[in-house]
């Protein structure tokens, strides 16, 4: 229609674009909006994509741990150092682009010794890892190695590239105390290294509207004598909570026996339930035909979060 003819209807109420912070960390922005402003009649979230996203993958949180323990006051034959610290990623739900591990010699070693045997590994590794990015260096009394991945959103884990992956990699090759920290690295090198979707973990399955189940390490940490590690998981439909949650305690049991029983799931075990749109229903079937006609993409499908 010509501009004469088209009728325009204003908002007759205040309309407000907020934009929030912290949606990967503590929800800070949002949380103060929240307490301080009065709460709006009608809320639009934009958070999307092309052409149609008609599932949501259920978000799943998964913490594994071991008690760190004391040092050996008499070191097994052949053990160069003890992990004294672990620290990967910034939030659950983003791979981590970095990971370090610090290193103390343990007694009749000394830090050049440490460090010999850090670059070592990482030269063994890199010709079988080529796009490993390590590094080691001293800090004291103490070797630091430093790995480099991508960092990417954990629904989207698999366009990017782990940190903890390459980190559990090298400690592999290193003859390391066995604490806590080196019994997780371990657990990661075996059951995680390299594997976007669980398999390694007993996990793995998949849907033919949302794709596999994804499953990422993200926060590696140390505290209070506790090493952590927190993993993110979007599971598609397929399988209900139940069956999914003895998936997880099954896998949690492989792990301890991995692990000699030092590494064990921590609390807070998490389980959201996936959520998909009626595709055939007329608001997806609409939206579709206008993305297929203006985009010349006939082929094209709805999409998954």
């Amino acid at each position: 229609r010509n501009r004469e003819q088209t009728e325009y209807h204003l908002p007759k109420r205040e309309t407000l674009i907020i934009i929030g912070n912290g949606e990967e960390s503590d929800w800070s922005g949002m949380q103060r909006y929240a307490t301080t402003q009065p709460k709006p009649t009608h809320v639009i979230s934009v958070d999307s994509g092309y052409p149609v996203m008609a599932a949501q993958s259920g978000f799943v949180a998964w913490t594994l741990e071991a008690p760190v323990g004391a040092a050996l006051a008499t070191p097994k034959e052949g053990t160069v150092a003890r992990a004294v610290d672990v620290s990967a990623g910034e939030f659950l739900t983003q791979v981590p682009g970095t990971a370090t591990l610090k290193l103390a010699p343990v007694k009749g070693q000394t830090p050049e010794t440490v460090l010999a045997a850090v670059k070592a590994a990482i030269a063994q590794e890199s010709s079988a890892r080529k796009d490993l990015k390590a590094a080691a260096k001293r800090e004291g009394d103490a070797v630091v190695l430093t790995t480099h991945g991508v960092a990417v959103h954990s629904s989207t884990a698999d366009e990017g590239h782990n940190a903890l992956w390459d980190v559990s990699a090298v400690a592999s090759r290193l003859s390391l105390e066995d604490n806590g920290i080196a019994a997780l690295l371990r657990v990661v090198a075996k059951r995680f290294d390299g594997d976007h979707h669980g398999e390694k973990l007993g996990l793995k399955y998949q849907d033919a509207l949302m794709g596999p189940l994804l499953v990422a390490p993200t926060v590696l940490r140390v505290k209070d004598g506790t090493v952590s590690l927190g993993v993110n998981m979007r599971r598609p439909q397929g399988q209900d909570a139940a069956a999914f949650n003895a998936s997880l305690s099954a896998a949690a049991k492989r792990v301890g026996e991995d692990s000699g029983g030092q590494v064990k799931e921590g609390a807070g075990r998490y389980l959201g339930d996936p959520h998909v749109a009626d595709t055939s229903g007329p608001l997806v079937k609409t939206l579709m035909d206008i993305y297929q006609r203006q985009r010349k993409a006939p082929d094209a499908v709805p999409g998954c979060r």
